[in-house]
């Protein structure tokens, strides 16, 4: 098991989805040849349901399109095994294959897995649900993707054997973005605020991507302030930097050589400029710009104070080894509401 538990680390950190699957295989054979007997043959009992799991976590982070089917050849291995997998294990393992065949774009095998477990009495997860829809959008098939929501919505799933099936699932957050990247392909931008709503009224916390949904229908309508003092009224909601840095060039461009440097990348071969913001550079500008507007001293100072929290707030993360530049906390909330009230005091 420790030979397993190496290798399925080895093949996670290559990215190699077919080491992870070729590794189960031979435990599931090495299972079987240990639990054989002549003329009684039974299933091999100890095997971890967490190997299945991990080897599909694998072909859902590799997500390969082309070459041999991973993700089918281990739920085949799965079904081997199937009475020695406990109900959660199978859902999970099926849920991840669901993921993965949908962002590999390949629609029809994520939803005909979704009708085999609530056939089965498994339940797919909210993310199972999500990636399908988001799928069906990227596909074009935006009124499929719709409709699949609407029908978790009421609770009554159409699978492929019968309509109306109950499924006992309600749209989380997953869903629910994917639904506002179907509204984003149908540019009904209109749309956008209104499934906000109905999103804060469902209680489910907001996540950077929804905010960013929100911020896009902001430019195209015309009500940037108004739309995102909307998303501040919701106190679960989630900013991160790269939220912070789109807005300030949507309500605040003026303030872009304030706050942001210009760097310049060559991806794909072509120069292409990229704003970060720099805290330093802040810090000074911002004084500076308090010190010569005495209506807007009180509004420059208070973004000061609040992205030095969330500068420190960085710094503090990167000692404990969590760099992921879109971490969201709520200093980049407090950066976003000071940025909001100069953006008010400006107009």
């Amino acid at each position: 098991p420790s030979i397993l538990k190496q290798g399925l680390r080895v093949a996670k950190a290559t990215g190699d989805s077919d080491l992870a699957v070729e590794l189960v295989a031979r435990a599931v054979n090495k299972a079987r040849g240990s639990w054989y007997k002549p003329n009684n043959y039974e299933e091999p009992q100890h095997i971890s349901p967490q190997i299945f799991v991990q080897g599909m976590k694998i072909c859902y982070q590799t997500q390969q399109q082309e070459g041999p089917d991973m993700i089918e050849k281990l739920l085949s291995l799965a079904s081997n095994v199937s009475s020695s997998l406990p109900k959660p294990a199978t859902r999970e393992l099926k849920c991840l294959a669901i993921k993965a065949y949908s962002g590999t774009g390949r629609s029809q095998k994520a939803r005909d897995l979704i009708d085999e477990m609530v056939m089965n009495h498994l339940v797919p997860s909210d993310e199972a649900f999500g990636a399908l829809i988001h799928c069906y959008a990227l596909e074009g098939e935006v009124k499929k993707a719709l409709d699949l929501f609407d029908q978790i919505q009421d609770g009554h799933f159409n699978s492929g054997s019968q309509e109306g099936e109950i499924v006992e699932v309600k749209p989380g957050l997953t869903s629910y973005n994917a639904k506002m990247f179907c509204l984003m392909r149908l540019k009904d931008w209109e749309g956008i605020p209104t499934l906000f709503e109905q999103m804060r009224l469902a209680g489910i916390m907001p996540n950077p991507l929804t905010f960013h949904g929100m911020l896009l229908a902001a430019s195209h309508t015309g009500n940037t302030l108004e739309l995102l003092q909307k998303s501040l009224v919701d106190s679960c909601m989630q900013f991160d930097q790269t939220s912070f840095e789109q807005v300030v060039e949507l309500i605040a461009p003026d303030l872009v050589p304030t706050l942001f440097s210009t760097t310049t990348t060559t991806p794909g071969g072509k120069n292409t400029k990229r704003t970060r913001i720099n805290f330093r550079m802040a810090q000074q500008n911002l004084r500076s710009l308090s010190e010569g507007n005495e209506h807007l001293r009180p509004q420059y100072l208070d973004l000061m104070r609040s992205l030095r929290m969330a500068e420190l707030e960085k710094e503090r993360l990167l000692l404990k080894g969590k760099s992921r530049q879109g971490s969201a906390d709520d200093t980049w909330k407090q950066s976003m509401r000071s940025l909001l009230d100069l953006a008010h005091a400006s107009s």
